[in-house]
């Protein structure tokens, strides 16, 4: 989510982030606006960076685009080249092999 936000602000685009609360919290939902003036923290625990998975990123980025805006959504296989590699492969493949 880092990620995504900063790259959208990094580009002067404000996006409309819709989170869930949790049922401990009374559950619903919020939507905040975010601008490239706003004013932001994030806070992780632990000091590892996590592995950045680029086809989530892509889907989040384009989802911000659009009407919906920016929300969490379960993150996505991530392609790596090696398993395009295998699906085109047996994309190719004819029909009953």
């Amino acid at each position: 989510m880092k990620v995504v936000i900063l790259t959208l602000l990094r580009d002067g685009h404000s996006v409309a982030f819709t989170f869930a609360h949790p049922m401990s919290d009374g559950s619903g939902r919020e939507t905040i606006w975010i601008t490239p003036t706003s004013e932001l923290r994030f806070q992780f625990l632990g000091s590892r960076p996590p592995h950045l998975n680029r086809v989530w990123i892509a889907d989040m980025l384009q989802a911000a685009a659009g009407q919906s805006g920016l929300h969490v959504t379960e993150e996505p296989r991530e392609e790596t080249p090696e398993l395009v590699h295998l699906e085109a492969e047996s994309a190719a493949e004819p029909a009953g092999n």
